[in-house]
């Protein structure tokens, strides 16, 4: 996403029996979900850094 106004959020959930960590990073056209067993910065941009994000 390349937006001057976007909004990131996480929170927990349990992937059989596991922590995992729901990310979503949002601007007013586009929500973009991932999955990811770490949290915050890297786990964040990790998905966002590809060159195509999957549909």
């Amino acid at each position: 996403m390349n937006s001057k106004i976007i909004h990131f959020d996480e929170t927990g959930l349990k992937v059989e029996g596991n922590n995992y960590w729901i990310h979503v990073a949002s601007n007013e056209e586009l929500t973009c979900y991932t999955a990811h067993k770490k949290r915050g910065k890297e786990a964040i941009f990790q998905p966002l850094k590809r060159k195509r994000l999957e549909y």
